[in-house]
C-alpha cells in the first residue's frame, strides 16, 4: 500500500521565504557577515553560515565576483559536524 501525506502551511512557507530573502540580502551586502564553519573535514575554510529561523544557511562568498554561492540550507537541530564528515553530502 502506498500512502501519501501532504504537508501544507503556506503562511509558514511565505514567512520562511521572507526571512531567507532578508538574510541573503544581508549576506550580499556584507559577504563575510556569517560565521566561518569550523570543521576539520571541510577542505574550503571559507564556508560561512548564517541563521534563518530554525535553519542554517551555508554559503561560500566570492569577493572577486561580488556574489555568494548557497551550498546548503539545513535544519538547525541536525548535527552539522556529522553531515560534513562525508563531504559529498555537503
Amino acid at each position: 500500500m502506498l500512502y501519501s501525506v501532504e504537508l501544507s502551511n503556506p503562511d509558514a512557507a511565505a514567512s520562511f521565504l521572507k526571512d531567507l530573502e532578508a538574510v541573503i540580502a544581508s549576506i550580499c551586502s556584507v559577504p563575510k557577515i556569517g560565521r566561518i564553519v569550523e570543521n576539520e573535514f571541510l577542505p574550503d575554510r571559507g564556508i560561512r553560515k548564517s541563521l534563518v529561523g530554525n535553519y542554517v544557511l551555508c554559503y561560500s562568498p566570492d569577493i572577486n565576483e561580488n556574489s555568494i554561492y548557497v551550498l546548503r540550507i539545513l535544519y538547525g537541530r541536525r548535527n552539522l559536524d556529522e553531515l560534513v564528515r562525508d563531504i559529498n553530502n555537503f
